[in-house]
């Protein structure tokens, strides 16, 4: 009997619309989403990134949406992109080449570890509108490319490769200005960009997420949304100027240095007649005794170097110092010390029953207890940008409640930053 059976090539193949089901999986929100187009800004070596949101206005800025309704652009001015660099970047699901640059430990020419390496970016624009356009002048290359497509052409496509992507060059001798802009057009949740409330929710978030306490290096965000600038860094340096005690933290790989400072409210008992009685011996002499009395604490440890502060509102100044084995609980890594490397921070703990806001522009507790609430918690950052961990990491609120003294520090009055 004749051998009837034959071989064929077979191949993979991948939906288009799967890029939704990833999309919907990486990026939890509309800010995140944001946040990660910053970042692909940062990682092009970008000094600055403007991100402009416009509910009310037609596309006037692109060439095949003209006529969507609600746009965000964001403009910056990285090094572009090559050709090579949006067909194996933008055009390529999953493929980064920052990946690889990563890898290596290569940083970019102003000396930045790539942020961004799993095309987050781009899988994420989905979330924020329907239509994609990218203008891009690479700073290596003379000329410019235009890329367009729309996410709703993915649903209606059998596979990748099949979803119209417009791609046109033109060569207009090498840009005086390199830098990309991304035009999306038909915004998917026009309500999170309008209202005030949404305005300064979305404040807030961005604030939380691009650090509100330093500058990135060499890295300006700009933010606008319907005509109004929005200060991302205003309202957290707002409440950190009512904190009641700052500690700032700083290791430079082999040492520990603590400093920071406390204001009197800081150390008056929550008692109204034992506050009144003790400012009122404060006042007597000026502070005198009572520092006396704390430069006399002594301990086991050998105590902080204590001074009187000469800045205005402050009472006292404090300062440590400890090499990396003689901190405690210190982990171990093969018997030694684990050292992660140089970082520092900054912690400060606010009041949410004794704050003057006569100086600031806060005028009601209420709204000071909703931005603390908002902004409370010690976030981490590298290179600007935060990294999401675990509420309370730093097990505040176990230290407060099973602490057998007076620990003042509380996750709900709490907010900081450490920087890596």
């Amino acid at each position: 009997m004749a051998d009837t059976r034959s071989t064929d090539t077979a191949h993979f193949d991948i939906n288009a619309a799967v890029v939704f089901r990833l999309g919907e999986e990486l990026i939890t929100d509309v800010v995140q989403a944001l946040v990660e187009l910053v970042k692909n800004s940062y990682d092009a070596d970008a000094t600055w990134v403007k991100v402009t949101i416009a509910t009310r206005a037609k596309n006037t800025w692109g060439r095949k949406y003209k006529d969507a309704s609600g746009v965000i652009l964001v403009e910056d001015d990285g090094d572009g992109m090559t050709r090579s660099a949006i067909q194996h970047g933008w055009l390529t699901i999953a493929n980064s080449p920052k990946r690889e640059r990563k890898a290596r430990g290569k940083p970019t020419e102003r000396g930045r570890t790539p942020i961004g390496d799993k095309g987050l970016g781009r899988l994420g624009v989905q979330r924020l509108a329907r239509n994609v356009e990218i203008v891009t002048r690479p700073r290596e290359e003379e000329g410019q490319f235009y890329v367009a497509f729309s996410w709703r052409d993915f649903r209606d496509s059998e596979s990748l490769a099949k979803v119209p992507v417009v791609l046109e060059s033109e060569n207009r001798g090498k840009a005086s200005r390199a830098g990309t802009t991304l035009i999306l057009s038909d915004l998917c949740e026009m309500e999170a960009w309008q209202g005030e409330r949404n305005l300064q929710d979305l404040q807030r978030k961005l604030s939380g997420m691009i650090s509100p306490f330093q500058e990135v290096q060499d890295f300006v965000v700009y933010l606008e949304v319907d005509g109004k600038q929005v200060e991302l860094a205003g309202i957290a340096q707002q409440v950190r100027e009512t904190a009641m005690l700052q500690y700032r933290l700083e290791f430079d790989g082999a040492t520990l240095c603590v400093s920071g400072r406390a204001r009197l409210d800081y150390l008056m008992p929550n008692d109204l007649s034992d506050r009144a009685l003790l400012q009122s011996l404060f006042r007597k002499d000026r502070g005198k005794a009572l520092f006396e009395f704390l430069s006399r604490r002594t301990g086991k440890r050998r105590p902080p170097v204590l001074r009187r502060s000469e800045s205005p509102g402050w009472f006292v100044e404090f300062e440590t110092k400890r090499r990396l084995e003689d901190v405690d609980k210190v982990r171990l890594q093969d018997g030694v010390p684990a050292n992660p490397g140089p970082f520092k921070g900054e912690v400060d703990a606010v009041s949410l029953d004794h704050t003057d806001l006569r100086s600031h522009t806060m005028d009601r507790l209420s709204v000071y207890r909703r931005l603390v609430a908002d902004l409370a918690g010690v976030r981490i950052y590298r290179d600007g940008f935060g990294i999401r961990v675990g509420e309370d990491w730093l097990g505040l609120g176990r230290q407060w409640t099973g602490g057998r003294s007076y620990y003042g520090l509380k996750p709900g009055n709490v907010l900081g930053f450490v920087a890596l």
